[in-house]
């Protein structure tokens, strides 16, 4: 007996041991890699972020730029009546909540400042900042020079709090004015530290959940007398890191989605309306007859690039999802789809949709959206009609489209190579995530057909696994 005994605790031993030595170098090799990941990916984040803004600072001087060119070129005003109107004007311009222009002369002298009205006719050519820089003369040499960008600290209007704030000064001609704009990068450290904040708190939920299945393996040890295989464990920490990489990649590819489209439709929609403008004063200053019709033409590509702003800000997040629900919010999507496509889009409810859980109502909403998204781009298809039959125990949407189809298992082959392929993949991992079923059926010339269903023990279950891993966490 004793005999047993004793080899029973050496096999313990044997099994803990390794255990306790695996886990130990394992939380280390976490907490290392995930420090190198926090100090890789802020680097990164914040050359993204401050790149995007020294563009977008751009794109602002430019657009007021060609807006005050109008005036300089307008012979029927005075040379100071042109400096006149381009002051007002850009007195007038903001955006954001703290963003605004500012003009100095050569000499220092301030022209418009709307946070600061009062230092209007001062001259500032020995202003410093907080850190003693002399911001308007390197401004002004900056504009001289042919323009560039220039950090710098300065009282934030919304809360008149010295921050970092960076800017770009470039000359405005025809006069000679030193003309800038620039942001605050509170935010961006604002940003970055939530950013840290939440890989700290992986690195310890990680270490936590690590530290939880060693006691427990252990315990499992004393009991049973023989080891833990790890190849469990390795495999979930597996899919834990596919699942995060999905999460991560599907919002990037959300916001390069949105990106792309502000880019390649709303300024090229403003680009064009400027020409038609510019067109229809020289036609004025001809004393033409077709002027009005390209002042009007003008107008209404200006409209269109409001209604594509709007639209692509509904696409992100849609008001009447949250105020009249999903089935309302599904009828104005197909509706507004089929007036923008012309593809012949239809909804059919087998009963009412009732509010529910607005988890469930994002992810059919979103999965609705990137379906017909997705047919609109390599579909082909004329007819497009979305189906609801919704129970006490579940909820089915089908969608079903007449377009050219596609061979499930060629496309499941290369989805990670394909935008069509993520975007079937999205749709997938939203309603497997809340415990619901993803089917899909197509072929060749043959259409293709949605299935997503939702059990909702099924959802009860898997939210009160989630809350649960969470609040052990």
């Amino acid at each position: 007996m004793k005999r047993n005994f004793s080899v029973q605790l050496s096999i313990i031993l044997l099994s803990a041991i390794p255990l306790v030595l695996m886990s130990y170098f394992l939380t280390n090799i976490v907490n290392h890699q995930t420090k190198q990941l926090v100090d890789q990916g802020l680097e990164s984040f914040n050359k993204f972020y401050i790149e995007s803004k020294k563009q977008e600072l751009i794109n602002y001087l430019k657009i007021t730029t060609t807006a005050v060119e109008h005036y300089a070129m307008d012979p029927s005003l005075s040379p100071q009546q042109q400096q006149q109107r381009a002051k007002e004007l850009i007195d007038q311009l903001n955006y954001g909540k703290d963003g605004y222009f500012f003009i100095y002369q050569y000499d220092g002298t301030n022209l418009v400042l709307p946070p600061l009205p009062d230092l209007v006719g001062t001259n500032l050519w020995h202003q410093q900042d907080s850190q003693g820089q002399l911001l308007v003369q390197d401004l002004i040499q900056l504009a001289k020079d042919g323009g560039g960008f220039y950090r710098y600290h300065w009282p934030k209007p919304s809360n008149n709090v010295d921050e970092e704030k960076l800017s770009y000064a470039t000359q405005l001609e025809p006069w000679d004015w030193m003309f800038g704009t620039g942001v605050y990068l509170d935010d961006t450290r604002e940003v970055s530290e939530a950013f840290l904040s939440e890989l700290r708190q992986s690195t310890k939920s990680t270490s936590t959940l690590i530290l939880t299945v060693t006691l427990s393996s252990l315990v499992l040890v004393a009991w049973i007398g023989f080891a833990i295989n790890l190849s469990d464990k390795r495999n979930a920490d597996t899919k834990l890191q596919q699942l995060i990489h999905s999460v991560i990649q599907f919002q990037e590819d959300e916001r390069s989605r949105v990106a792309r489209e502000l880019h390649d439709g709303i300024i090229q929609l403003l680009v064009s309306g400027r020409f038609q403008i510019q067109a229809a004063e020289m036609h004025l200053e001809k004393k033409s007859d077709g002027a009005p019709a390209h002042l009007k033409k003008g107008i209404a590509t200006i409209h269109e690039a409001i209604t594509e702003i709007k639209r692509i800000s509904k696409g992100l997040r849609p008001a009447s999802l949250d105020d009249l629900g999903l089935g309302a919010a599904l009828q104005i999507l197909v509706t507004e789809y089929g007036e923008r496509t012309g593809i012949n889009a239809t909804i059919s409810y087998f009963d009412d949709i009732p509010r529910h859980d607005s988890k469930i109502e994002t992810t059919y909403y979103r999965i609705a959206q990137e379906a017909l998204t997705n047919i609109d781009k390599y579909a082909q298809a004329t007819n497009v009609v979305i189906r609801f039959r919704v129970s006490e125990r579940s909820i089915l949407m089908t969608i079903k489209d007449d377009g050219i189809g596609f061979n499930v298992e060629k496309v499941s082959r290369i989805k990670h190579l394909d935008d069509s392929g993520t975007g079937i993949r999205n749709m997938q991992e939203r309603i497997e995530f809340l415990g619901g079923q993803f089917s899909l059926f197509s072929a060749e010339n043959k259409g293709t057909i949605i299935k997503i269903k939702l059990d909702f023990d099924n959802y009860i279950f898997q939210q009160s696994s989630v809350e649960s891993a969470h609040n052990d966490h």
